[in-house]
């Protein structure tokens, strides 16, 4: 893996530049403090990967490895393709606070073939691989990585000779990125910001809760439970100067919660329009020195003769407020967004546009989209829910606001849910009929008004295994061979254990191999699986990698502690590298206890590996014994 830089975003001199040259050129401009980071070659790929094909098959881990990019404060990664299925998953785990993001076929697509914000400059990665699911894999080709910034910030538009804004926590304002502005939530759970940080492409992800900058200013980022990606396709905005700069946008549900804003934060801002209040607040993302550097912060000052569709006030703000709040300081309503400065040390107003602006008015009350309808929430069973009875009598939710009737799709295919109820302003849907055992299940609503509709998340649950599919061996060999003895000339010197993952099942698998030579038979065997007997399933995954023949190998099981072998799989004088692949082998009959065993025979010259994995012996309990 190698990395090459390839581009960056305009640098801070750049920025700093084009500030200088506008406060000189106009005392007023647009206030956005662009991400700075490079953009580095990188790639790695998982290989194909296929599920374990029985009922009952687990979820497994077939590939880890960790992402490094240059040394920086931040990390961000881009996947150049991915097919995830219907329930295979990835998951990303920074090694640096171990904050973990989980991107599945749905949430993937909605982040843009990328992932959120990882904080240092490490992650790592793991495929999980799910029962049926086939050609599972993903490619990375490019990683975003953060600059380390220098304490070199100018200050512009703060209103005298001092910045008096304070660190603040409030839950409804939150940082938009790449572009480096403020957005905030409106009661209809869409969000507002400057028209001016949504007429490119660098609108891409907000966040909450975001943490300190490092002492020398490089941001840093929450946990992905807290960054939400913009749905781009919602945004409308105008960005026509000062009186006439506005946007709204939507953003998808959390890949980690599935929650919206609105639901995680628990908070909005309410919208009133009102010219006169006395004293006006602003909270936003603004730079500063140090650990303050684009985290929240507030001021507070007076109204400076707001009229028509222009806020105009006395509040410090900086490069990366544009789209904050304007905010009522009494009674805690926005009365319009902060779009561009105009403060200087000796006087002047920084400026935004209200809510008298029609066109805004009329996009904040009825939503990116035009609908005012909310959407749905508070579903039950909560999205991601596991181990959930196939016998479940109902799903519930909450409808959303304005909603006059609704729509319930459900299935097991989040790309083609079918319609199963409508027609009414329903809380709950009769599931009707028990539902397969060990089956993720999505699910949404769809709020109708009097004109338009809003969709709402996806959510999904998991059943229940199966209770009466006994898995009574299942040696995935995580740790060493403890439930395998060998018998032959070779011993352990020959099988071992390893912690790869060659054979497609989790890190942690059996290996044959021998060099430069090995003559005559070699086995390991299982301990005594008891069947009760009633017959075994067996399953396992493997990958052959040798240089020379002639040999065998082969795969097979012994009853009752016996010394005839059946033989399951065999490969005789192989003509090149087998696997990974899984094999199945239904319906054995039933003893009251079985061996598992595998055995090499033949000569040859170095054999790099046989590897073995994902080991299942599972039964089934009549239904007139469970």
């Amino acid at each position: 893996m190698t990395f090459i830089t390839k581009w960056k975003t305009c640098g801070k001199l750049f920025l700093l530049s084009f500030i200088l040259i506008s406060f000189f050129t106009s005392s007023i401009f647009a206030q956005t403090a662009e991400l700075q980071y490079n953009v580095e070659s990188f790639y790695m790929s998982s290989g194909l990967h296929n599920g374990v094909t029985i009922d009952g098959g687990e979820t497994f881990i077939a590939f880890t490895g960790v992402i490094r990019g240059s040394e920086a404060p931040w990390l961000r990664i881009y996947f150049k393709d991915a097919n995830l299925g219907k329930n295979s998953f990835i998951i990303l785990r920074s090694v640096w606070d171990g904050k973990e993001q989980k991107l599945d076929a749905i949430s993937i697509e909605q982040w843009q073939n990328s992932s959120a914000y990882f904080n240092g400059f490490q992650v790592e990665i793991e495929l999980h691989v799910a029962a049926f699911d086939k050609d599972i894999f993903f490619a990375i080709n490019e990683l975003a990585v953060g600059e380390f910034l220098g304490n070199d910030i100018l200050f512009f538009t703060i209103c005298g000779p001092t910045d008096d804004r304070i660190s603040s926590d409030q839950h409804a304002t939150g940082r938009l990125l790449n572009v480096g502005c403020t957005a905030w939530i409106i009661p209809n759970g869409h969000f507002v910001s400057a028209g001016h940080c949504l007429d490119g492409v660098g609108t891409n992800v907000v966040e909450f809760q975001v943490p300190p900058s490092l002492p020398n200013g490089s941001l840093q980022h929450p946990g992905p439970e807290d960054q939400y990606s913009v749905n781009v396709s919602t945004i409308v905005f105008v960005a026509g100067g000062v009186g006439n700069d506005w946007g709204t946008f939507e953003v998808f549900p959390n890949s980690v919660t599935g929650l919206l804003p609105k639901d995680a934060q628990g908070a909005f801002w309410p919208l009133v329009q009102d010219l006169g209040p006395d004293s006006i607040r602003i909270t936003g993302y603004g730079v500063d020195t140090g650990v303050d550097n684009q985290t929240q912060q507030t001021h507070i000052g007076p109204n400076a003769g707001s009229s028509g569709t222009t806020m105009r006030y006395v509040t410090d703000t900086q490069g990366g407020n544009s789209g904050s709040p304007v905010i009522d300081g009494l009674t805690g309503n926005a009365v319009g967004v902060h779009t561009h400065g105009g403060c200087t040390s000796s006087g002047g107003n920084n400026n935004g546009t209200s809510t008298f602006n029609s066109a805004f008015w009329i996009a904040v009350e009825q939503g990116a989209g035009h609908c005012p309808v909310e959407a749905a929430s508070n579903p039950n069973p909560a999205h991601l829910t596991t181990d959930v009875s196939i016998n479940i009598a109902e799903l519930t939710w909450t409808n959303g606001a304005d909603a006059i009737s609704n729509e319930l799709y459900f299935g097991t295919d989040p790309a083609n849910l079918p319609l199963v109820q409508s027609g009414s302003l329903a809380t709950s849907w009769n599931v009707g009929g028990p539902l397969e055992y060990l089956t993720v299940y999505y699910w949404k609503v769809v709020e109708i008004g009097d004109t338009c509709s809003t969709i709402g998340p996806i959510w999904s649950f998991t059943t229940m295994d199966d209770p009466t599919i006994i898995c009574v061996f299942t040696d995935e060999f995580t740790t060493n061979m403890s439930q395998w003895t060998t018998i032959g000339p070779s011993g352990f010197t020959n099988w071992t254990w390893q912690p790869t993952n060659g054979a497609g099942g989790d890190a942690g698998e059996m290996r044959f191999s021998f060099f430069p030579s090995f003559t005559g038979d070699s086995y390991v065997i299982s301990d005594i699986i008891p069947s009760a007997g009633l017959g075994l399933t067996i399953e396992f995954s493997h990958y052959l990698d040798w240089a020379a023949v002639p040999f065998t190998i082969g795969f097979g099981y012994t009853t009752n502690g016996g010394t005839t072998w059946t033989e399951l799989w065999s490969a005789v004088n192989p003509p090149g590298n087998i696997g990974p692949e899984t094999l199945i082998f239904p319906s054995i009959p039933g003893d009251a206890n079985f061996q598992l065993g595998a055995w090499f025979s033949g000569l040859s010259s170095n054999l790099d590996s046989w590897l073995i994995d994902n080991v299942y012996a599972c039964y089934v309990i009549p239904v007139e014994m469970t």
